[in-house]
């Protein structure tokens, strides 16, 4: 019983680490451009962009995953079904 809470934590850990993720790619979005096209940001970052472009391939597909395996978890594990 000891390794599946180990389990839950780890995936909670990572959860958490994939929601700053999501903050951070949103945050970036403001100077590379590519958030708003009506107008182009003041001040652009290329690094940022690649930055944006590299979390963007990732965050939310892994975030939706290790979501759904919490909630698998807790509702299977915890004996709700």
């Amino acid at each position: 019983m000891e390794s599946k809470e180990l389990m839950l934590k780890n995936s909670s850990f990572v959860k958490t680490l994939l929601m700053l993720f999501v903050v951070l790619g949103h945050a970036v979005d403001f100077w590379n451009g590519n958030w708003f096209k009506v107008y182009s940001p003041v001040f652009e970052c290329k690094s940022l962009a690649i930055l944006s472009i590299w979390l963007n391939s990732f965050h939310i597909y892994t975030f939706t995953l290790v979501s759904g395996y919490i909630f698998a978890f807790k509702m299977i594990g915890g004996g709700v079904l």
